[in-house]
């Protein structure tokens, strides 16, 4: 799942579909606790997208003047919101925004 997320963040079309069946089957497993999705699912999630965008905001940033920077951090905040609705969990929203924003933004 992971990497077909990396692979949608590269502009690659993905079966959104599937990873929300697999998410879902995540959340389902745990009964009544998200821990599964959380331990086995999240926390790559949130590590794999601070990497990602730690690596492209870096390069962006060498080649942009500021407001081509801000305008592709815009860019990209709407398709991590995209992304939420599209296929991962209410639960995960707001700190996939804040480690995107904390490699894109703040660092």
């Amino acid at each position: 799942m992971l990497e077909d997320i990396r692979n949608e963040r590269d502009g690659k079309v993905i079966e959104k579909t599937q990873i929300r069946s697999a998410v879902n089957l995540l959340i389902e497993v745990g009964v009544h606790s998200r821990i599964i999705y959380e331990q086995e699912f999240e926390v790559a999630l949130l590590q794999e997208t601070a990497d990602y965008y730690r690596t492209e905001s870096n390069k962006f940033i060498t080649v942009s003047a500021c407001p081509q920077y801000l305008e592709k951090a815009n860019q990209r905040l709407s398709q991590e919101y995209d992304r939420i609705q599209n296929y991962l969990s209410q639960s995960t929203e707001q700190a996939l925004i804040q480690a995107f924003l904390d490699e894109y933004i703040s660092d």
